[in-house]
């Protein structure tokens, strides 16, 4: 609500308060006076007629102009006056009834252009929402498919470590393989030369045997 329109709203208000004491009960005017010369209508009915115009106007988002002030001003001065010296003779007057809805059809006609301003502005801001809500939601969408091509990026990253890793260990993989395979040449050389020591022992053995037996 743009305060500026509050002179307004609270003359319309007053009005509608006004309505409801003048008038004792529900039942239609005409009825409740019994004379054909009184409208049809009920005090919800004229009640309705001012405060439905005081929440219209309280919709209005559009800032008045300098020279649409005094016209603010005027309108409030309209209702204030039809609130003072009009709704007393709601009841006594056939004529007070049509002069409060006709004072209440102007100042709505005054009001016009501001209350359509104001209408096209609310549909304007409301397709901008709309679009930020599209922009937002996309947003979202691209983060989480951002968030999924992460969680891939990681397992390639976490892979390619895991190679270097090997490749660096690659070397010292070899030199420790190449250490084993001289140890166990070496043991099996050292082997060999142990098996060649005993084979000459015991033919030495059987030698001297041989030798004691023949000197017997």
């Amino acid at each position: 609500m743009n305060d500026a329109y509050l002179p307004i709203i609270d003359a319309l208000n007053a009005l509608s308060e006004a309505v409801k004491a003048a008038i004792p009960s529900n039942s239609p005017v005409s009825i409740l006076q019994g004379n054909w010369a009184f409208p049809g209508i009920t005090r919800s009915e004229l009640m309705l007629a001012a405060t439905g115009l005081a929440e219209r106007v309280a919709t209005i988002t559009v800032n008045p102009t300098k020279d649409s002030l005094s016209s603010i001003t005027g309108l409030a001065e309209r209702i204030e006056f039809l609130t003072v010296n009009t709704i007393p003779h709601l009841t006594s007057q056939s004529a007070a009834i049509p002069v409060y809805l006709t004072t209440l059809d102007s100042v709505e006609r005054a009001m016009r252009n501001v209350l359509l301003d104001s209408k096209a502005m609310a549909h304007r801001e409301s397709l901008a929402l709309k679009r930020s809500g599209a922009q937002i939601r996309g947003m979202e969408n691209r983060i989480k498919d951002l968030d999924s091509r992460t969680v891939g990026l990681d397992e390639m990253v976490q892979a390619i470590e895991r190679a270097h890793e090997a490749a660096d260990q690659l070397p010292t993989d070899l030199d420790t393989l190449a250490e084993s395979q001289k140890r166990s040449r070496h043991c099996f050389q050292s082997q060999n030369e142990i098996v060649r020591t005993l084979k000459l022992h015991a033919n030495l053995s059987k030698l001297w045997t041989s030798y004691w037996r023949i000197n017997q």
